[in-house]
């Protein structure tokens, strides 16, 4: 009897193992379901409260939530240069209609210079009407802003191809020994690059830093084919000492921001771009797809913010924090970074972009006052040191916050930043053959008179 008792105890300790073992289990397929509930519903109400909280925090400082609350706004009664520009565009020549080529610090061959006299005198109501429009301080074209990823903006390129027009019509005039009235068109150019860049997204940025690129080539032309007054001087170099780059692209930043924001709204709703992470979250319980997409504009949120901040930094400085925060993107996983990944641009290209925009708009500063002295001495100068003996206030290169570089030539002068790579390659310029791209260091920004 004591041994069949024996034997009866591991099997009653082997039921009772396996009784315990699915009490666990059945305690767990209860519990476990709970839990996740209860991580679910924390997690969710986390990210809703960070989400509202960064979007209370930018109202407070008076950042858009909407591409349209960054668009600037026409008080009633006055007039918008939008309306204008819309009158030009109407009767504005086509790609085939205008010259196959654009102007450079170069004289123009005796075909081109027929080419374009041509075309000014052709299109003289067109050139007038951008002329007048620049003249607006507003403008604020007409479009569906908050159509996210469908936002249509043909306004940019129309200006991109008045500001070649008027480059040309800068070339005729400076032909035709009108060199005042030369740098005058000049100075449209520029305030058409001002309305630009008051389309508030990063490529409204972009299209005005391609026409202050098209105004410095003009201006260098003009200089390189006659002696303008100082007095045309003078209002050109205080034009362009306004324009602010670096402010611009803050402020265009904060409505790309907005316009990012409204592309996660609609894709979560179905109605946006159809992006991988719609797909993964379709067939998930609204709870769930919800907390994804929040994640999504934390993250977003987080690398526009980084970006944002940096931009105020110095060159060097920003440039290694806009490119630790793109790192830091990349690493997100899908769940968290999808969105910010695929909408969130390239700060350190903007920072680049907008520096050598800076530096470009200096050099034309510094080469107008040295023509003015040319003007008046009938030689350049020997330094910058000359023109500031004179009362020419010179911006600094902003690569390095120390003077331009300048030089005598044989025929004119040349004047240069040492651009993004920060070394001095003695104003060699940017060449295709030569440079893979134009973040490929070994040139510089230069500006030359040719005459």
């Amino acid at each position: 009897m004591a041994g069949t008792a024996a034997q009866a105890e591991p099997r009653r300790a082997y039921r009772r193992f396996w009784f315990w073992c699915c009490c666990a289990l059945a305690m767990v397929a209860v519990a476990l379901p709970i839990a996740l509930q209860i991580t679910y519903a924390g997690a969710r109400v986390s990210a809703r409260r960070q989400v509202a909280r960064a979007y209370s925090q930018m109202r407070a400082h008076g950042e858009p939530l909407l591409l349209s609350e960054a668009v600037p706004k026409v008080k009633p009664g006055e007039p918008n240069a939008a309306d204008v520009y819309e009158r030009a565009f109407q009767i504005a020549p086509t790609d085939k209609e205008g010259p196959d080529f654009v102007v450079r610090r170069t004289r123009l061959t005796s075909q081109q210079l027929a080419v374009a006299r041509g075309f000014v005198d052709a299109n003289a109501r067109y050139l007038s009407l951008l002329d007048q429009s620049s003249r607006i301080q507003t403008a604020a074209f007409h479009t569906n802003w908050d159509a996210g990823a469908d936002v249509k903006m043909p306004h940019l390129g129309k200006l991109r191809s008045g500001a070649r027009g008027l480059a040309l019509k800068a070339a005729v005039q400076a032909s035709r020994g009108d060199p005042d009235g030369a740098l005058a068109s000049c100075a449209v150019i520029f305030r058409v690059g001002d309305h630009a860049v008051q389309t508030p997204v990063l490529v409204g940025y972009l299209v005005s830093v391609a026409i202050h690129g098209v105004g410095a080539a003009a201006t260098e032309h003009v200089l390189s084919a006659g002696d303008p007054s100082e007095h045309a001087i003078r209002e050109l170099s205080n034009q362009l000492a306004r324009i602010s780059p670096a402010e611009s692209l803050v402020q265009d930043m904060k409505g790309e921001r907005a316009w990012g924001l409204t592309v996660i709204d609609l894709a979560s709703k179905d109605t946006g771009p159809s992006v991988p992470l719609r797909e993964l979250t379709r067939g998930s319980r609204k709870r769930l797809a919800e907390l994804m997409w929040n994640w999504q504009r934390l993250s977003y949120l987080g690398a526009m913010g980084d970006q944002i901040a940096s931009l105020s930094r110095p060159y060097a400085e920003a440039n290694e924090a806009l490119e630790a925060s793109e790192e830091r993107t990349a690493r997100l996983p899908e769940y968290r970074g999808l969105m910010a990944r695929m909408i969130a641009p390239r700060g350190s290209r903007a920072l680049w972009s907008a520096y050598r925009d800076i530096a470009r708009l200096g050099a034309a500063r510094v080469g107008l006052a040295v023509s003015a002295y040319h003007g008046g001495h009938g030689a350049y100068p020997a330094s910058l040191t000359d023109l500031e003996k004179e009362g020419w206030k010179l911006p600094l290169d902003p690569f390095t916050q120390k003077p331009y570089q300048y030089r005598r030539e044989v025929k004119g002068f040349t004047v240069w930043s040492v651009g993004p790579d920060l070394t001095d390659n003695h104003a060699a310029e940017y060449d295709s053959k030569v440079h893979k791209d134009l973040e490929t260091p070994g040139y510089d920004v230069v500006f030359r008179c040719t005459r």
